[in-house]
């Protein structure tokens, strides 16, 4: 036991003795409201001590807290001081995890994380740019750096976490699970009306009532958000979700089998897969379908490589049987919710189709090319700073003008990588596109090395992952990458991937 785990049980000890007479004081004359005070005030500090001794349980309760963190925002204002819970569970994990190790408290890991070098060197541009004169506000720096680089250090922890195929399989069953929950409230929610789970008062900031439709003749298609503050930011979870739950499904059906010669799979996890893609479908949106249905001609490549690099014999990803269940899940959607499902497959089509009078994706795309040259006129070298477009710095300036054209946050550009020129030139934008690639090239040899094993397809559904989010999504808008579900899955993720053929071969070993 290191003297980190040492501390946080006297600490526990004493804390408990204090809280336990108090209470016990303030009981005896019935001040209720203090003890109700106090006992949560036990219940927080009785967490932090429980993380610092255990970083994995912060990680747990970190990924069930940004689940359920938007609904309360909702409730109480857009209050932005909530977002110091995520922040505060994050950071004791990182205590709990790295200073053992820099004490030599507990030995490191023999990880060499290849994207060390890039990212380093991304940073410390950025810290070169807060001295910037573009930077309007002092605050937007920190805000920069927090959307940024908060998350990046959750490769390790990913890495140190999946230990074990139990470790591994419990982390990306409890969030399938949370997943699931959130993609039924969503479903309800576009049964009943934008009205459940949204206050009906009107909240600062957010869109809680978005409904789409394509010209005069279109139907209304309401935009559900479930426990989220928006619309976009359910299917950005979602996404990562489904795409998790594929790889586990491959997964369970690749474990060993158990004595009854049966393999130990897990049926929910196909109701879970069907209910993801029915929320994803009645999200709107469309970036979420698109990179959905690009992953199927990316699964077919790889499996295609895994069943050459193991001779022809057949993979672990059950097409068959996905394509059964989740053409059954959808005729259960149609006969639901017929005219939903009519009106949203009207506002794909109608936007995406080049065949339809309302096809976007030109306009979209010249959007992008405008905002690209528009960032590269402005700030062609060195940019305007760090944090000076990034998200969340609307909320340095205060919230009273937020929907005003001049507001005094306004400025900048919404497409990806205009908006890293904006913040860091174009030194910004090679550095980034330095680590992309890096990883990128890490996770395909990653994922080809593991062609045969059980966590070859978890392998492919990370790397789509980081790919989609990093390469293509970004050219939608930088926000993606910063919105704090986006980034701490996918840091996370992707030092779990960096873990897998190490995890592999000590499972292959155990098996033989």
């Amino acid at each position: 036991m290191n003297p980190l785990s040492r501390l946080a049980i006297i600490a526990a000890i004493v804390a408990i003795a204090l809280v336990g007479y108090f209470i016990s004081m303030w009981i005896a004359s019935g001040n209720l409201r203090l003890v109700t005070i106090a006992s949560s005030f036990a219940g927080v500090l009785g967490l932090v001590l429980v993380i610092l001794k255990k970083w994995q349980v912060g990680i747990f309760a970190f990924f069930i807290w940004i689940a359920a963190e938007d609904l309360l925002r909702k409730y109480i204002g857009n209050d932005m001081m909530l977002y110091l819970a995520k922040d505060t569970l994050v950071a004791l994990a990182y205590v709990a995890f790295f200073i053992p190790v820099m004490l030599k408290w507990r030995p490191g890991d023999d990880f060499k994380n290849p994207l060390f070098v890039p990212i380093l060197a991304w940073f410390i541009w950025a810290l070169v740019e807060v001295l910037n004169p573009g930077i309007g506000h002092p605050l937007e720096p920190l805000v920069g750096f927090r959307m940024s680089f908060f998350y990046v250090p959750m490769i390790y922890l990913g890495y140190r976490f999946a230990e074990s195929p139990n470790s591994l399989s419990r982390f990306l069953k409890l969030n399938i699970a949370i997943g699931t929950i959130i993609a039924t409230l969503g479903i309800i929610q576009v049964v009943v009306g934008l009205g459940f789970l949204n206050p009906d008062e009107f909240v600062p900031y957010l869109r809680l009532f978005l409904v789409r439709s394509v010209g005069d003749e279109g139907g209304a298609v309401p935009r559900p958000n479930s426990v989220f503050v928006d619309a976009g930011r359910l299917a950005q979870y979602l996404y990562v979700i489904i795409l998790v739950c594929l790889g586990t499904l491959a997964a369970d059906s690749r474990r060993p089998r158990n004595r009854g010669g049966r393999r130990r799979s897990s049926p929910w996890l196909w109701l879970s897969l069907t209910l993801l893609c029915a929320a994803i479908y009645v999200s709107g949106q469309r970036a979420a379908i698109y990179l959905v249905l690009l992953g199927i001609p990316v699964v077919l490549i790889f499996r295609r490589y895994e069943s050459r690099a193991r001779r022809g014999i057949a993979g672990g990803m059950p097409l068959l049987k996905l394509g059964v269940v989740l053409l059954a899940g959808f005729l259960g959607l149609w006969l639901l919710l017929p005219q939903r499902v009519h009106a949203t497959y009207d506002f794909y089509t109608k936007t995406l189709s080049p065949a339809e009078a309302g096809f976007e994706v030109p306009q979209r795309i010249n959007s992008m090319v405008w905002q690209f040259r528009y960032a590269l006129s402005k700030s062609p070298i060195i940019g305007h700073g760090t944090g000076t477009n990034s998200l969340g710095r609307q909320y340095l300036y205060g919230t009273d003008n937020l929907y005003m054209p001049d507001a005094p946050w306004m400025g900048g550009v919404e497409m990806g990588y205009g908006a890293i020129i904006w913040e860091w030139g174009i030194i910004g934008l090679a550095l980034w596109l330095w680590w992309v690639l890096s990883l990128t090239r890490r996770s395909v040899g990653i994922t080809m090395s593991l062609a045969g094993t059980r966590f070859y397809w978890l392998a492919v559904m990370i790397s789509y992952y980081a790919f989609s989010i990093l390469v293509l999504w970004t050219f939608l808008g930088f926000q993606v990458y910063q919105n704090y579900i986006t980034a701490a899955f996918l840091w996370f993720l992707v030092g779990i991937l960096m873990r897998l053929p190490k995890l592999a071969a000590e499972t292959q070993r155990r098996e033989i």
